[in-house]
């Protein structure tokens, strides 16, 4: 599912705790094919998330303008979604002393799209959380 992605996007991501802003993703394959990267930019701010198989299992990496890098593996999938969960311990994250990337979600992913909804929520120390969405539209 993934892999129906690969290429460029863009849209406006609609944020629960801030303004609306433009937002950029771009997928490819590296590593002979057995890595898929995405690169993103909100509004000028550039971020990168490395996704792999290891023995198995989809793991994503998501090196994040907030300053730490949440590890994440899957946590639920349909034929056209798959979700992300970051593993608080495997991470080294505080709930309690930092702000991350908590949840991610694909969906609408259906092969020869030219859409998918991009989702993501942020957990802040003051126990709320943040919800980010957007209409992904396919450039290239």
């Amino acid at each position: 599912r993934m892999q129906n992605i690969l290429g460029k996007w863009e849209g406006t991501l609609i944020r629960s705790a801030q303004e609306d802003i433009p937002i950029t993703l771009e997928y490819k394959l590296i590593s002979d094919g057995s890595a898929l990267v995405e690169h993103s930019n909100e509004d000028g701010v550039e971020m990168m998330t490395a996704f792999a198989d290891q023995s198995g299992e989809l793991l994503a990496t998501h090196y994040c303008a907030l300053g730490n890098q949440p590890k994440m593996s899957i946590s639920g999938s349909t034929d056209s979604s798959i979700s992300f969960t970051t593993d608080r311990k495997l991470s080294g994250l505080s709930a309690s002393e930092e702000s991350f990337v908590d949840t991610w979600t694909f969906s609408d992913l259906r092969k020869g799209s030219d859409r998918f909804t991009y989702t993501y929520t942020v957990s802040n120390p003051d126990k709320t959380i943040e919800t980010n969405t957007a209409i992904m539209r396919r450039l290239q």
